[in-house]
């Protein structure tokens, strides 16, 4: 079994109050370890009638093993906080850059972001760095978006209701996944 959930989400304030960002946190915690709970609940359960021998499957054929990744280009504020609630839920990380690294962080907003995106980016099991332009930003964004839309089973979208600021903004992503 695999379950790959993407995010979407504004950056920190002003988009997102930083009176958000808490509950925000609590919420996206609860919801992966429900997911996380329940699909190795079944697993366990299909692992459980492949040892009393009820099913024809073999489990060598990879029924009982599930895989849970989160799928982000770790950008600051939601992705942030659903990277790092998909990792302490026991999912992997895998990530979809828009631009090479050093290009990516100069937007960052502080050095705790850039801080925080460099042990997330260590933490992922695959990294996929698009070239994007600097010039065209919003062409790259939106790109990175929808090669993670596409590779998704689940979108978790932080959003804070208001129209996108243009191309590749987080409104365009959610809308474009429905």
């Amino acid at each position: 079994m695999r379950l790959r959930v993407g995010v979407s989400g504004h950056r920190e304030p002003p988009k997102l109050s930083a009176d958000a960002l808490a509950p925000i946190r609590a919420s996206i915690e609860q919801i992966l370890g429900t997911i996380s709970a329940a699909v190795r609940k079944q697993t366990d359960a299909v692992a459980v009638q492949f040892a009393r021998g009820r099913d024809q499957l073999s489990a060598e054929g990879g029924i009982a093993h599930a895989h849970l990744t989160i799928v982000s280009s770790l950008a600051e504020g939601a992705d942030h906080i659903v990277a790092e609630a998909g990792l302490a839920a026991g999912l992997t990380l895998e990530s979809v850059l828009p631009f090479a690294k050093d290009e990516y962080v100069k937007h960052f907003a502080t050095v705790e972001s850039r801080a925080k995106f460099d042990e997330l980016l260590g933490s992922a099991s695959s990294v996929f760095i698009l070239d994007g332009s600097a010039e065209d930003r919003p062409r790259a964004y939106e790109t990175a978006g929808l090669i993670m839309l596409h590779n998704i089973d689940l979108l978790i979208a932080i959003w804070n209701g208001q129209e996108a600021d243009g191309r590749g903004g987080h409104a365009a992503q959610v809308f474009a996944g429905a």
